[in-house]
């Protein structure tokens, strides 16, 4: 990608200080932290001093396990996703952690999307779609 076509956000001002220094400590320590050549990781600073809900952390991670020894195909392993982050969801509103405003899916395709909608609605959690593209496209 020819860099006059580079936009890149140097301060995120909606998430929380610890938060956004935790995502520049995971994706700086790779070098291909997209896995694609030529999409590199620009470090930001957050614009406001954001305090997160009490109790959680800066970021989780997850790993998903088959549970057997042959791996899972795209699509279960997809649907299971999809599955654990509305069940996520579901928890931290039913905790008050959270309110709906505060909560974004982010995905790489619109089947993607379609499997976290359909997730959400099957625990009566309402969700809007705001794209059917793909963000390679």
């Amino acid at each position: 990608m020819a860099d006059d076509n580079r936009h890149t956000l140097k301060t995120n001002y909606r998430s929380a200080p610890a938060f956004v220094g935790a995502l520049d400590s995971l994706f700086c320590a790779a070098d291909e932290p997209f896995v694609f050549e030529g999409i590199s990781f620009e470090p930001v600073r957050a614009g406001k001093d954001v305090t997160p809900p009490a109790g959680l952390a800066a970021l989780n991670l997850w790993l998903l396990d088959s549970g057997d020894e042959k791996p899972l195909s795209k699509e279960k392993a997809g649907r299971r996703i999809a599955g654990a982050v509305a069940g996520e969801i579901l928890r931290l509103l039913e905790d008050r952690v959270v309110i709906p405003a505060d909560i974004a899916v982010l995905v790489c395709t619109n089947s993607e999307a379609v499997m976290v909608r359909d997730e959400l609605a099957a625990r009566r959690i309402p969700c809007v779609l705001d794209s059917a593209g793909n963000i390679y496209d």
